[in-house]
């Protein structure tokens, strides 16, 4: 997870040259520059895990990326600290359902689990009451293909309370 305030992180060594010439112009020091860390753009294609307070769930790319696949297992490793979402079939007693078809289209679905969750957030020393974003790649395992998600690296929505006095989650990478 990164810092409360983490701003957009200098990486003056992967600029590789502190002047760039222009086609035409002037040269310019790169050594002022900041390079934008991907986090701070939109990911809806990309697979993604959502834990929020009591319910887990995935986002349609995730779906979409094994649209044969019906039922997953959750494995977690608590050293790593990586989820992964492993196919399995519907008689799985592990497995749980985490899509559906309509209309010829993949949709997600959420589970809740507040067992799971707390269990989660103990692992990650997470606030039980935020809700955490992971994004993940697609991995292959025994010749399985998987979806992977580092739960170190986290974006954070913590709690606020709006004008109309509801809680409502607010962006905090």
């Amino acid at each position: 997870m990164m810092e409360e305030n983490a701003q957009m992180s200098l990486l003056p060594d992967a600029v590789g040259a502190t002047q760039m010439t222009m086609t035409g112009e002037e040269e310019i020091d790169l050594s002022e520059y900041e390079i934008v860390r991907p986090e701070f753009f939109a990911h809806i294609k990309e697979p993604a895990l959502t834990v929020n307070v009591d319910k887990i769930g995935v986002n349609t790319a995730c779906v979409r990326l094994m649209p044969d696949v019906e039922y997953v297992q959750i494995l977690v490793n608590r050293k790593e600290k990586k989820l992964l979402l492993k196919p399995c079939d519907e008689i799985e007693i592990t497995g749980y359902r985490w899509g559906r078809t309509k209309d010829g289209k993949r949709y997600p679905s959420q589970r809740t689990g507040e067992l799971f969750v707390l269990t989660l957030c103990e692992i990650m020393d997470w606030n039980p009451d935020y809700r955490y974003k992971v994004l993940g790649k697609m991995v292959k395992a025994n010749g399985k293909t998987l979806i992977a998600f580092d739960l170190t690296s986290s974006e954070c929505f913590p709690k606020v309370v709006n004008r109309d006095g509801k809680k409502v989650s607010s962006r905090q990478s």
